[in-house]
C-alpha cells in the first residue's frame, strides 16, 4: 500500500472481515521495544528483528 508504513496498514487489513484472522508477522530492521508494544497493540501476530533467533 503505497505512502503507508507497517502501523497503518496493519489497522486497515485487520477492518477487512475477510483479513481479520490472518496471521500478520512484521519482518524489520527495528527492534526498540516500543515498536514491538506498538505493533502487537494494532494487531500483529508476531515480530521478527535483527537478533530474533538469537534471543529466543
Amino acid at each position: 500500500m503505497p505512502g503507508m508504513d507497517r502501523f497503518e496498514v496493519i489497522p486497515s487489513v485487520r477492518k477487512q472481515i475477510k483479513y481479520k484472522d490472518i496471521p500478520i508477522i512484521i519482518v524489520t530492521g527495528l527492534s526498540s521495544r516500543e515498536d514491538r508494544i506498538r505493533a502487537v497493540a494494532i494487531g500483529a501476530n508476531d515480530f521478527i528483528f535483527p537478533g530474533f533467533f538469537m534471543e529466543n
